[in-house]
């Protein structure tokens, strides 16, 4: 993976600030185990991750928008323009998720080759994948 990504996701994480909404609201489930608590770095990583998400879906809706009344074929407007600005925020994204879960499998090596999730809390739950 380019060094550039990685200097991408490490400038965006170090440039976001966390706040009590960003806290996941979902409760520990019945079968989560807990492995421990998010530090504040790995708060902010989880966190610029959840607006790299939503900064996809919010260019997507706009794209949308923009081009529902354009004469030429919007479909074709779109898809140029999704990838045009989408395609390098899921690169970010996909980086960003990996380098989260290996970040979490070294601070809390029970959670490796695990699901992991963010409850309420910030407390890291983990539970075994199951075989396809």
């Amino acid at each position: 993976m380019p060094i550039t990504l990685l200097n991408e996701v490490r400038d965006g994480v170090e440039g976001t600030v966390v706040t009590p909404a960003d806290e996941p609201m979902e409760e520990v489930r019945e079968g989560d185990l807990v492995a421990g608590v998010l530090g504040d770095n790995l708060r902010k990583m989880y966190t610029h991750i959840g607006w790299l998400k939503d900064e996809i879906t919010r260019r997507a809706i706009k794209i949308q928008e923009e081009t529902a009344d354009s004469s030429a074929d919007p479909n074709t407007v779109a898809r140029i323009q999704l990838q045009q600005q989408i395609a390098p925020i899921g690169a970010l994204l996909k980086v960003a998720k990996v380098t989260f879960e290996n970040a979490v499998n070294l601070a809390m090596p029970e959670t490796t080759n695990k699901y992991i999730d963010i409850r309420q809390g910030w407390q890291v739950v983990y539970r075994n994948k199951t075989p396809a």
